[in-house]
């Protein structure tokens, strides 16, 4: 029986929080690498639907590629009297 606020739930490694099997986790800190979904299964096994990649490939969250970066915000810079005007109030 599962909780039915929850959609989905990852854990990996030593996490004592998980569905079915937790999924491998990374050897230590220095080992970069993603945890992929395979396919863009949900068997309820973390085990069974994440795999270790040591390409890191991000993904945007309706599943398209890499997401965008956001662009700068503009500093926004304006002269005292663009904001307060140049009348005496």
């Amino acid at each position: 029986t599962g909780n039915d606020a929850i959609a989905d739930l990852l854990g990996y490694g030593t996490s004592n929080t998980f569905e079915t099997a937790a999924a491998t986790a990374p050897g230590s800190n220095t080992d970069v690498k993603s945890l992929n979904r395979t396919n863009g299964a949900d068997t309820d096994s973390n085990a069974a639907d994440f795999s270790l990649s040591a390409t890191i490939t991000p993904t945007a969250s309706n599943g398209g590629g890499t997401p965008p970066v956001d662009p700068q915000p503009e500093p926004g810079v304006k002269a005292i009297a663009e904001i307060q005007g140049t009348g005496p109030a």
